[in-house]
């Protein structure tokens, strides 16, 4: 009988009550949804968990600790217009009113019972009692459920008999097949199939097959005389059994009346206009929306004004979703509102092709489905057709063989299905084909089909604009980009200008002045570092990732340079002493040399304005030792200052704002951040009064 559950419109009949739905919809009109108080009814309500956790399944060996928690999640996944279409497109129908009060009622049982037995997952024992009985709703071939297949025979066990007959299986066994659907463990469809069992049969079952046994005899308008056994397979006495259904009918009737209570605040009329103020058509006027009655279908105006608030429902969907959400989202509403998978949606490009749109979920079909390259003008793709036409078409290729499109029975393949509807749908200017899987030529109502290409196509140009508009981005980026260079370059050619005259000049001064002074070598160091100034304007000029330096530095000659050009200028005038140590024979470290001398840069200039007379700061080459595991170069700082101020100790590599002119308080975490990107480390050891000490660790080049 569940097979062709997924290709039959069982919504309206397998439905939250009247009074949930209506309680449901005062919540999900508001303009800033309460889902906490929204899960509370849906969990009340066998059905409505159903739809939700079909919408959104469980994962593998994913255990539900919070049932409200679970709800609240997938709720915010479907979001609220997606709830809002739902809630007014089912129409309750069940013959059974005490259904819902009976299944909680079981529910609030199974969860007491877990909790005095101490199962481990009293949640998990609340779902399974609530959806014990969903094989009820299930509407038969010729009748309209359970309630009405069961009229006629003198007891339930007769009906039971009855229907074992004609279907093959029973309710217990239809409502396990139900919550398999969206990926209940086993042990929960295990109890459910079972609640039906004989006494004898539950005595050695897992403990959740035992407590929802026991929940439904407890329960039930028959409880005293079934206490007895119920003790037996619980182990609890009867006394205790007897107060906890009195403590659980209490709370459920409270739930029950909870729900009354906000039905009461929302008139038919509220409802009404919050739905329709999403659709595109004029205002309604003055008619009301109500929920029907169980039983009752709605009227022809009632119907038409449903579809245009559904349909403008669905147009919005999708504006407060992420693009990776849009997905997910998606699939979320087809599986809610259709009762079907999410489809492949693809776009009409303008040079004659059909391309998929990027939706999360089926990217993989979506590439494979990009390299088949499929044509607009194919005159054998009843997609294609789609796309050329605008009219709506489907196939069912076959399962073995390809049909008259090789590409539509691969796609079918693709999605699990045996066939293909292929729904045009529009969103502004752009054009759209949902392929939505299908496995039945009459699997979804006409009426339906303008509803699922709207959902569709608004999820598809959430993505589209999206892409479109990240492709603006990425213009107008590089415009900017390329105007930014043209500019750099032009100031680059000008500075290039002074830095050729002051180049010649010290060429000229070394010539004159070199040989009497003994400056050869500080003019060979400042030609140089003009050199520097010149490579770091070009490297402007043309991007950071265009310019490569090897990543290979001679500590010692570089300590050395430093000293060359900033010993004098830096320290000697100042009258601090500079004391450089560098052994011999060092091997080369894994870093750019002009990384590391930003860094020595920052710290011997922090160093040079923190000391005063008389102070000394010697800088050293310790050797190669082990830091983290890795062969490491040590270079060492250590100076005899006022030392750094212990309530700023702890976050001297972090940015802080500077009082020293020309600083911007961010030199010490460059520096660290440049050395953590080459794998190296630095430290900080300073006491008030004593001095300060950094040192450094910089990974060793493998090739040395």
């Amino acid at each position: 009988m569940l097979a062709g559950l997924a290709s039959t419109n069982h919504l309206s009949r397998f439905a939250p009550s009247a009074q949930n739905i209506q309680a449901a919809l005062s919540r999900v009109h508001a303009n800033n949804i309460e889902w906490e108080p929204l899960a509370e009814i849906a969990a009340k309500d066998a059905a409505f968990t159903h739809a939700i956790f079909t919408a959104v399944p469980l994962e593998p060996h994913d255990d539900v600790q919070d049932v409200t928690v679970a709800l609240g999640t997938r709720l915010r996944q479907i979001g609220g217009n997606l709830l809002h279409a739902w809630l007014l497109q089912i129409v309750p129908v069940t013959s059974d009113p005490t259904f819902t009060n009976t299944s909680l009622m079981v529910a609030e049982c199974a969860h007491h019972l877990a909790i005095e037995i101490r199962y481990p997952r009293p949640q998990e024992a609340y779902l399974a009692g609530l959806w014990h009985g969903l094989g009820r709703l299930l509407p038969a071939p010729e009748l309209t459920n359970y309630t009405d297949r069961r009229a006629g025979f003198g007891n339930r066990d007769e009906s039971l008999s009855a229907e074992q007959q004609r279907h093959h299986q029973n309710e217990a066994n239809l409502a396990a097949q139900l919550v398999r659907q969206f990926g209940a463990s086993e042990v929960v469809q295990d109890a459910i199939a079972l609640h039906l069992g004989l006494e004898e049969q539950i005595r050695s079952a897992h403990p959740l097959v035992r407590i929802v046994w026991s929940a439904v005899r407890l329960a039930g308008e028959d409880a005293p005389p079934a206490l007895a056994a119920v003790s037996r397979v619980t182990g609890l006495s009867e006394p205790t059994l007897l107060s906890l259904r009195t403590d659980v009918a209490f709370l459920a009737t409270t739930r029950s009346a909870q729900t009354e209570f906000a039905v009461d605040h929302v008139t038919p009329v509220e409802i009404t206009h919050a739905a329709a103020e999403w659709s595109e058509p004029g205002p309604v006027g003055a008619l009301e929306v109500a929920i029907p009655a169980p039983g009752m279908a709605p009227s022809p105006v009632e119907r038409h004004l449903r579809f245009l608030a559904i349909q403008g429902l669905m147009k919005t969907a999708f504006s407060d979703a992420s693009i990776e959400e849009t997905g997910a989202r998606l699939d979320a509403g087809c599986r809610l509102l259709f009762g079907r998978r999410m489809p492949l949606v693809a776009s009409r490009e303008t040079g004659g092709s059909m391309q998929a749109v990027p939706m999360s979920g089926l990217e993989s079909i979506a590439r494979r489905f990009d390299e088949m390259q499929l044509a607009l003008d194919d005159e054998a793709s009843v997609l294609s057709l789609a796309g050329r036409t605008g009219a709506t078409t489907s196939q069912f290729p076959g399962t073995e063989l390809p049909g008259r499109s090789t590409a539509d029975w691969q796609l079918a393949r693709w999605l699990d299905a045996r066939g293909l509807l292929c729904l045009p749908c529009t969103f502004g200017d752009a054009q759209f084909v949902a392929i939505f899987p299908i496995d039945a030529p009459l699997e979804r109502a006409a009426a339906d089909q303008p509803l699922m290409a709207a959902l569709a196509g608004a999820a598809a140009g959430r993505v589209y604009t999206h892409a479109a508009q990240a492709a603006a981005d990425s213009t107008l980026r590089a415009g900017i980009e390329g105007r930014y260079r043209e500019h750099v370059r032009r100031v680059v050619h000008e500075v290039n200008n002074p830095l050729t005259v002051i180049r010649s000049y010290l060429d000229l001064m070394g010539q004159r002045l070199g040989a009497a002074l003994g400056g050869g070598d500080e003019i060979a160091v400042m030609n140089k570092e003009l050199d520097r100034v010149g490579t770091l304007l070009q490297t402007m000029a043309k991007g950071p990732m265009e310019v490569v330096e090897a990543p290979r530095c001679q500590v010692a000659e570089l300590l050395l340079e430093l000293r060359t050009l900033y010993g004098e200028p830096w320290f000697g005038r100042r009258q601090i002493e500079l004391d450089l140590r560098v052994a011999s024979g060092l091997p080369a470290a894994r870093i750019p040399p002009s990384v590391l001398k930003q860094v020595m840069i920052n710290l011997l200039r922090n160093a040079s304005e923190a000391l005063g007379r008389g102070h000394k700061l010697s800088v050293s080459t310790a050797g190669v030792v082990v830091a983290d595991g890795v062969p490491s170069l040590e270079v060492r700082l250590i100076d005899n200052g006022p030392g750094i101020a212990a309530d700023r100790l702890p976050e001297v590599f972090k940015p802080h704002p500077s009082q020293k002119p020309g600083h911007q308080g961010v030199g010490l975490s460059i520096c660290k951040d440049l050395l953590h990107q080459w794998q190296g480390s630095i430290l900080c050891r300073s006491q008030s009064g004593s001095g300060t000490s950094f040192q450094l660790f910089i990974p060793l080049d493998p090739v040395t």
